[in-house]
């Protein structure tokens, strides 16, 4: 299946995305996972993705980790993909730690899939630390509970 690899969106990816961009809007498809790519002007603009998306969403603003699938043989454009690194009570129900979208001509070839499949091949990003340590977990045949529980 190795036909697609995630990589972060830089300066080479910026014809592809605006394209999508103008593909999307003109069949009114869902942006999931494309980090408000419908409500901005310019590359330049989304690839802000942290003052944008923090000024718009406010306290309920989310970190997320943005990256583009293309397709190995020729480096084409095969979807989005955004994953936040927690989640609101709104995102708890609706939308959940991982959005994406898939451009329409990509589509019923399996990109969705190895998009998900290839998430596990790409370095995480630091998660904040906080002062309270997490208490250890035992794991039997039981599901995992505190240690203390």
């Amino acid at each position: 299946m190795k036909r697609l690899k995630l990589v972060r969106p830089d300066a080479a990816h910026e014809a592809q995305v605006m394209a999508c961009r103008r593909v999307f809007l003109e069949r009114r498809e869902n942006f999931a996972g494309c980090a408000g790519l419908e409500d901005v002007e310019s590359y330049a603009e989304w690839l802000d993705f942290e003052k944008r998306l923090s000024k718009k969403y406010g306290d309920g603003y989310v970190p997320s980790t943005v990256l583009l699938a293309v397709r190995t043989e020729d480096e084409t454009l095969a979807g989005i993909l955004e994953i936040r690194h927690r989640l609101t009570p709104f995102l708890l129900r609706y939308g959940g730690h991982i959005g994406y979208s898939v451009l329409p001509s990509q589509r019923r070839q399996g990109c969705a899939t190895e998009m998900l499949l290839r998430l596990p091949l790409i370095p995480a990003p630091p998660l904040p630390r906080s002062g309270a340590k997490a208490a250890p977990q035992r794991c039997s045949a039981s599901p995992c509970r505190s240690a203390g529980s």
